[in-house]
């Protein structure tokens, strides 16, 4: 039990943040700069990102395998697309 609220805490208040902020900027970015690229599109490549942000940053996860880091940044960046689906909504909302 330990362990898992170690990695809950890594997740929230450390890098997590981080990734998922990375890759709700970059998801913003494709959206703004591909205008013609299909939405649909967006989550796997959150996803993507949020695996190699997991993989590569140093001190994420910490004492974890590369598999924990790799789904870890695998949720992260399915979050951050989440929020970027949910922002995308509400502006939706907003014009009607």
């Amino acid at each position: 039990m330990d362990e898992m609220m170690e990695l809950m805490h890594q997740l929230l208040l450390g890098n997590g943040i981080l990734i998922a902020g990375c890759v709700y900027v970059c998801a913003e970015l494709l959206k703004t700069l591909l205008p013609r690229m299909n939405s649909t599109w967006i989550p796997l490549i959150g996803a993507l990102m949020g695996v190699l942000l997991g993989l590569i940053i140093p001190d994420f996860s910490v004492g974890q395998g590369m598999l924990v880091k790799a789904i870890s940044g695998l949720c992260l960046g399915w979050a951050a697309t989440g929020a970027f689906e949910s922002v995308k909504c509400i502006k939706s909302r907003q014009r009607n």
